[in-house]
């Protein structure tokens, strides 16, 4: 039920980081790309995010300047659980990539595989999948949660509505933090 935030665009790094977090049962919580400062802040506060995983550039942007400029303390603050007001629930940055920052969470270490086994054991149907967020092109952006087993469902319907294969690729033209 952890949530997860996703500030990457699409590839393999928004692929592995959202399977990984809802294989366990965390929910995944993709954040648009697009988003200036004051959305970021938005979306971190109002989705609870706890721990944000995020590319370090996109398209020669400095995305962790812009995190810097929608937290207030980011920037000063220290190695460890943050603890800041702007963002209650927000615990840990982990760059997807090489990054430089004093406020940076390191990855865990991958060897707990007992308790990675626990969490997926763990994980039901009715649990929460993901937040999506609108556009907000009238409002705030609205946050809309699926859960696991209709997702699930969802994918195996297509995918065995197919004849793919391992070899066979699929284009989605979508940003995967609206899908």
């Amino acid at each position: 039920g952890v949530r997860v935030g996703i500030l990457a665009p699409n590839g393999p790094d928004f692929a592995i980081a959202f399977l990984a977090a809802t294989r366990i049962g965390a929910v995944a919580v993709p954040i648009n790309t697009f988003f200036q400062p004051p959305e970021l802040a938005w979306v971190l506060r109002h989705a609870d995010v706890h721990t944000l995983l995020a590319v370090p550039s996109l398209l020669g942007k400095d995305t962790l300047e812009r995190l810097e400029a929608a937290v207030p303390g980011l920037a000063s603050a220290g190695r460890g659980p943050l603890r800041l007001s702007s963002t209650p629930s927000l615990r840990h940055v982990v760059a997807l990539g090489d990054a430089a920052r004093s406020w940076l969470s390191r990855p865990r270490d991958r060897s707990e595989i007992g308790l990675r086994a626990a969490c997926e054991s763990a994980v039901r149907p009715a649990d929460d999948l993901v937040v999506i967020y609108s556009s907000g092109s009238r409002a705030e952006p609205k946050g809309v949660i699926h859960v696991q087993g209709p997702a699930i469902r969802h994918s195996h319907f297509i995918a065995s509505g197919h004849d793919w294969t391992p070899e066979d690729r699929v284009y989605v033209p979508m940003a995967f933090f609206w899908v």
